[in-house]
């Protein structure tokens, strides 16, 4: 019996082969050996049972939106949450919800609670689970700030409930206690005038719409901030702005943004990546740090 036709013993919605270009923000990747959506805890546990007997690669995808994935495809099962992991349950001031959640329905949902905390957020595309992992953020606040509680499934197929204080968040990271799947988490927001909240919020979408509305595939910011400086400026100060590598091109708007152009290859934009860190480091001695995940063969 072959691959595809055992886990579809476990979860039904397998597809096989499944361009990673039609699931990433980037729209760029090759084909995913084996791509599987679950829909609840039992078939997650079963899907992860199963690799682990197998010994076969396991990649967990959220969105795609901070994420190339390169083009010769990932090897095993990529798996995306959903069904009961799209789940938002508020009580009182904390909300928890579920890792498929998209980012800026959450926030969107609290501020219609008269809850804040997640003002930041509505402009951010991506998942929770995505964001709680690389604790997502913007204009000096992030997720990991207001995170109660994050519920993970090991690799073992075991539920592990971590506090606040068993999750290390650092700038656009974390190290979790536990190693596994992200399932829920659960954020302490706070009460707070509906207006207020709208004013905030409209504020951070007016300023992403003058310097991050780009209208080609992106996976967002390529590099992490670094203390001393904004990334973006030191891309734009060594005159990289529109710089391209076959369809690949540092953004004219965005200088931390590489977009493609139509037809980019992940090589296209790797190429790209090593050019502009090459000549940030000849000019200023600063190495540069990923913020996307790069994945795949």
């Amino acid at each position: 019996m072959n691959l595809v036709a055992e886990i579809r013993k476990i979860v039904n919605d397998v597809k096989q082969n499944e361009p990673m270009s039609k699931n990433t923000s980037f729209c760029i990747g090759g084909p995913a050996e084996v791509f599987v959506k679950v829909a609840n805890i039992k078939q997650l546990q079963g899907i992860i049972k199963y690799s682990n007997s197998k010994k076969i690669p396991l990649c967990i995808l959220g969105k795609g939106t901070n994420m190339l994935v390169k083009d010769k495809g990932i090897r095993g099962i990529v798996l995306k949450l959903n069904g009961d992991f799209n789940q938002i349950e508020f009580a009182n001031d904390t909300v928890t919800a579920g890792a498929a959640v998209d980012l800026p329905v959450l926030a969107s949902k609290s501020f219609a609670r008269e809850l804040s905390g997640l003002e930041f957020a509505v402009g951010i595309p991506g998942s929770v689970g995505g964001a709680a992992i690389t604790n997502a953020g913007a204009y000096g606040e992030s997720i990991g700030n207001i995170i109660d509680e994050i519920t993970i499934m090991d690799f073992e197929g075991k539920m592990h409930t971590l506090k606040k204080d068993e999750v290390r968040f650092e700038y656009r990271s974390s190290f979790l206690a536990v190693e596994g799947v992200l399932l829920n988490i659960r954020l302490k927001l706070q009460p707070k005038n509906k207006n207020d909240i709208i004013k905030e919020m409209q504020s951070y979408i007016e300023k992403r719409k003058k310097t991050q509305g780009i209208k080609f595939p992106n996976a967002g910011c390529i590099f992490k901030n670094i203390e001393s400086s904004n990334t973006g400026k030191l891309i734009e100060e060594a005159g990289l702005k529109g710089f391209r590598v076959g369809g690949a091109q540092v953004s004219v708007k965005h200088a931390n943004y590489i977009v493609n152009l139509g037809g980019a290859t992940a090589e296209d934009v790797l190429g790209l990546i090593e050019e502009v860190r090459t000549k940030i480091k000849d000019k200023f001695g600063i190495m540069f740090e990923l913020e996307i995940k790069v994945v795949g063969e």
